[in-house]
């Protein structure tokens, strides 16, 4: 597998070699030399990445989309494997561009709701992160961080 924003995408079994470019984007390369799959990153005219595209031997096989509000935060995000959605996520904020709430949305249809509730220290940072599942507002996670300043 192979870490790129947002997702993990495969590696083809015939890879030998990955080859990088200062965008991100990468080639797998086979014994032969010869490209058999490869990772294309487009940005939208502020820079931000918009789709991630895996393609192996000339045909789309990942594809993760992201989907923005004016003001640069992500709202939605979906992931297509081999022309089948299989997650999709979307985001509200909060005024301190915080995630709010996120639904993901499973290939199954299932859905998983997340809220989330945050304290804030004098600077206005976040101090500490409530996450609550499925909406029956119980805690799953509590993040708490402790930020020092110079």
């Amino acid at each position: 597998m192979v870490q790129m924003p947002g997702c993990m995408f495969p590696v083809p079994p015939q890879v030998t070699r990955v080859r990088w470019n200062a965008s991100g984007e990468a080639e797998f390369v086979d014994a032969s030399g010869a490209v058999v799959s490869e990772i294309r990153i487009q940005r939208d005219a502020h820079g931000r990445v918009t789709d991630i595209v895996q393609s192996t031997l000339g045909t789309v096989t990942t594809w993760l989309r992201h989907v923005y509000l004016d003001d640069q935060q992500r709202i939605e995000t979906a992931l297509t494997a081999h022309g089948v959605e299989v997650l999709s996520k979307t985001r509200t904020y909060n005024e301190h561009g915080d995630v709010m709430w996120e639904e993901d949305t499973m290939l199954d249809g299932t859905t998983r709701v997340f809220q989330r509730t945050y304290r804030y220290n004098d600077r206005g940072d976040w101090v500490e992160c409530v996450v609550s599942a499925d909406g029956d507002g119980s805690p799953t996670t509590i993040i708490r961080r402790e930020i020092e300043y110079r």
